[in-house]
């Protein structure tokens, strides 16, 4: 007789490694993207390519780069991402966002080559953010990266 196959809860057919349990989502595409949600309907993520506009929970702390266009925004637990693209050269926008969250009392740059990565953090809110930009054909894209750990 011939060999059972692997089994919904992972069992392996005699002699195959068991896979791992893969959980269940739900995927919606909507008009701005798509939404992933759990088993139960939790919303796990949130993925928006066409409405220009950041996540809806954005924190004020964080602003939008002025004549920046948001062309992708995520939402993924307590963190939220977003990529915008500006005409305006790495060095001013680098320059903008260090005035802008010059309160947050921890920062680190790195840089290497043509990237450029700023980091802040707040332990007192708290609140982390990542500051990523390159420079190509005449643009700069600039992807922000926030981070609110939950309180202990």
């Amino acid at each position: 007789s011939p060999a059972a196959a692997p089994g919904a809860a992972g069992q392996a057919a005699h002699g195959e490694a068991a896979l791992p349990a893969v959980p269940q989502v739900n995927v919606e595409a909507k008009d701005q993207g798509l939404i992933i949600t759990d088993k139960d309907g939790k919303e796990a993520i949130r993925l928006d390519t066409t409405s220009g506009k950041p996540p809806e929970d954005w924190p004020n702390e964080v602003p939008l780069y002025p004549g920046g266009k948001v062309q992708m925004s995520m939402k993924l637990g307590r963190g939220s991402t977003l990529t915008l693209e500006t005409a305006d050269p790495v060095a001013k926008v680098i320059e903008y966002y260090k005035t802008q969250l010059a309160r947050m009392p921890q920062t680190n740059a790195v840089d290497s080559g043509d990237s450029h990565t700023v980091m802040w953090s707040d332990p007192s809110k708290p609140l982390q953010v990542t500051l990523a930009l390159t420079a190509a054909e005449g643009k700069t894209r600039a992807t922000l990266i926030v981070t609110r750990e939950r309180a202990r």
